[in-house]
This record gives structure tokens, sequence and C-alpha cells, in this order.
């Protein structure tokens, strides 16, 4: 009703919203993909009309850092906020982050989602949070020292460069306060040899953080570090056979599809999100 971007590509696909009555029958509905947004964009500018919101009930801006062309924009409504600093903050706390914690945010606050995000979900949990942004790697060793920071989040590489220039100052960064890990906006968290550097560093545990602009977050890893968690009552995730797009059962490898359930201003169906992965229904230890 809201979308014309979707009514069109429904009216394509010849398929009605009265034709999807299980998640089976998404199947019938065609993939969105990034390059579809920046054109829709691009033609209707500023924001495209996949937008389904009215302009007034939108509160905030995101974009891609543009690494693969003109960079993507999304909106949020103020419900919109709410529910990712209810999936992140749920997230966080189920490996471990709890009230008292005191939080130190070193990812980018500018144009892309993590650093606010972050900000949003620890103070929902209780935590005194700290936003310190990226860089300035002194400074970020002795926020550590001085306030004893036992929760961070930052890109792999970041934390890794940290503790080298702890090193480098005369501390061993496995003798701070730092004892949870949040890394994510590089490949590292799901590697296990960048995780054991990591955790071996600082003597704390690292978990891997899977989110993009688009769906913020999709999974984090829990406190048993068995693989990461999809937040299933916000997104409906399907895997697909990269070339036909056939669904694939899980413990097949496939990319990740993933359509929003409850977004109000820029909702996704069907986004194709190139990411490799395998769904596995097996509970968890948590």
């Amino acid at each position: 009703d809201r979308s014309p971007f979707y009514r069109r590509k429904f009216q394509e696909a010849g398929v009605t919203p009265g034709d999807i009555k299980s998640p089976r029958d998404m199947a019938k509905l065609p993939f969105t993909r990034k390059d579809e947004l920046r054109c829709n964009v691009e033609e209707r500018q500023p924001f495209g009309d996949f937008v389904a919101a009215p302009r007034l009930d939108i509160v905030r801006l995101h974009t891609s850092s543009g690494t693969t062309g003109k960079p993507t924009t999304m909106l949020w409504t103020r419900r919109d906020l709410d529910r990712w600093a209810d999936m992140y903050a749920r997230l966080a706390y189920s490996h471990g982050v709890r009230p008292g914690d005191i939080y130190q945010n070193a990812f980018s606050f500018g144009w892309f989602v993590a650093g606010m995000g972050g900000m949003a979900a620890y103070e929902r949990i209780g935590c005194l949070c700290i936003p310190t942004g990226i860089g300035e790697a002194r400074r970020q060793i002795a926020t550590i020292r001085e306030y004893g920071t036992t929760a961070m989040s930052c890109t792999p590489s970041f934390i890794l460069y940290l503790a080298e220039v702890a090193r480098e100052e005369g501390v061993n960064p496995a003798d701070l306060t730092l004892r949870k890990i949040l890394i994510g906006g590089e490949p590292g968290g799901a590697i296990p040899e960048t995780r054991r550097r990591v955790e071996r560093a600082w003597n704390a545990k690292c978990f891997d953080g899977y989110g993009s602009l688009e769906f913020q977050p999709i999974a984090w890893e829990c406190a048993e570090q068995a693989g990461n968690h999809i937040c299933e009552d916000h997104m409906l995730a399907e895997v697909v056979h990269p070339s036909s797009g056939e669904p694939l059962p899980p413990g097949k490898e496939g990319v990740l599809v993933l359509t929003h359930l409850d977004k109000e201003a820029t909702p996704l169906v069907r986004w194709w999100t190139g990411d490799v992965v395998e769904l596995a229904e097996e509970p968890c230890g948590c």
C-alpha cells in the first residue's frame, strides 16, 4: 500500500499479498538487490520511492560507505529506532553485558550505523557508555585504564592495533579491565585465528557481530560462542542457491536473503545480502 517500488515489483512478478500465506510462499516474490535501490534513489531523489512511511514520521538517516558505488540511503522512524536498540541490546546482553558494565564504543559515528546503534543498545541495558569513536589509539588506552572499561565494540583490526599501542606504552593489555569485546564491520569475528589473537591479547571474550546498513543488526554470538543467533522475530531469513535462487534447507551453504517483518520506514523484501552462510536449526546451549 505504501511502497510504489514494491507495488511495481510485485505487479511485474504477478504476485499479490494474498498469495503469501506461509514462509514457503516467499519464494514467489522477486529478490531485491543493492543496485536496484541505488538506481531507484538516483531516479527518485533524494530517498527513492521504496520508502513506506510518511516523511514526517522519519527521524533518522544513515548511508552505506559507498565502497561499491554511490552510497545507499536507509531511513528509520522512532519505532524503528526503538526496535533497533532493543535487538542490539538483547544481543549484547546474550554475551554477558549487564547493567553496571562500562562500555567504550570505538565504532564510527559518521554516516554509518554501528556507533549510534551501540550507544542506544548499551544505554538501554544500563551500562555507563563512553562514545570514543574511531582513532586516537593512545587516548583509547588511557580511557580504558582511567575508567575501567569492561566492554568494548570496534573493528577487529582496531582492537589488535590497540593491543600493540598498549604494549608500546608499557601496558600489558591482558592486565586491563576489558573483558567483553564485540567486533564487527570487517571480517574477523568468525575467523578462529583472529578471535584467538584478540582473546589472548586482552584476556577477554571476543564476540562476532554481524549486521549491515540495510539490516542492523542481523545476528550476533551469545556467551556460548557457537555461532550467530539471528533476530527471527524481526526478520525472515532464507538461504538460497547462489545461481538458481532456489531455497535451500538448513545445513546447506548458500546466499543469505532477508525480509523485514516490522520495519516502517524502508522495509526490504527478500534482500539479497550476497553473504554466503549456513543456517543451523540445532538448539544452542544458551
